[in-house]
This record gives C-alpha cells, structure tokens and sequence, in this order.
C-alpha cells in the first residue's frame, strides 16, 4: 500500500475565547428559564462555528483554525499539537494550554 504525507500548509491560530464563535447552540434537553441564546459559558448552549462542513462546535482550549481561505474551524489542543508547529519568527501563543500525553502500553 503506497503512504502519503500531508502537503504542509500555513495557518493562523489562536486559543478560543468570548465572542469567536458564530453562535451559541442548546445542547441539553432541560429547559432553563434563565438561559438565552448567547449564554456564554451556561451548560446549556455550546458555541459553535459555522464550517463547510455544517456547525461544529467548541470546547474549552479548542485552537481556533484560520486558513488561508478564511474558514475557521476549532482543533483540540492534542490534535493542533501533534499536527502543527510554530513558524520561527511568530511570536509564541499567550498562556498555550497545558496537554498532558498519557502513554499506553498494548
């Protein structure tokens, strides 16, 4: 079976924060009377970003994804780490989360 590598790409990235997202999304069944649309942080909506793909939604630490054609899409944190590495001469992401790596033996 013939291997491939993915073609490298340059991206822009930053760690999630209030008022990236696209929307906000109810995500429970119980209803809340003290919940709206665009409560950030309530455990009953997710934000989300809306992608080629349909709405995907964002969790806390997710790397938020511009690529060079303006999509955005969220990366946990694991994945962005094992994916990208920092172009020399960028500065360094501000207070990058911490990722622990558990290794398991099979």
């Amino acid at each position: 079976m013939a291997k491939y590598r993915k073609k490298p790409i340059t991206v822009e990235a930053e760690i999630y924060q209030k008022g990236m997202e696209d929307g906000f999304e109810k995500v429970h069944q119980n209803d809340c009377f003290c919940c709206q649309d665009s409560c950030y942080g309530c455990i009953h909506y997710k934000p989300y970003l809306n992608t080629r793909q349909g709405k995907v939604y964002i969790s806390k630490n997710d790397m938020i994804i511009t690529q060079s054609d303006g999509e955005r899409y969220p990366c946990n944190p694991i994945n962005f780490e094992m994916t990208y590495e920092l172009i020399p001469n960028d500065p360094p992401i501000p207070n990058p989360p911490k990722i622990e790596v558990i290794k398991v033996k099979y």
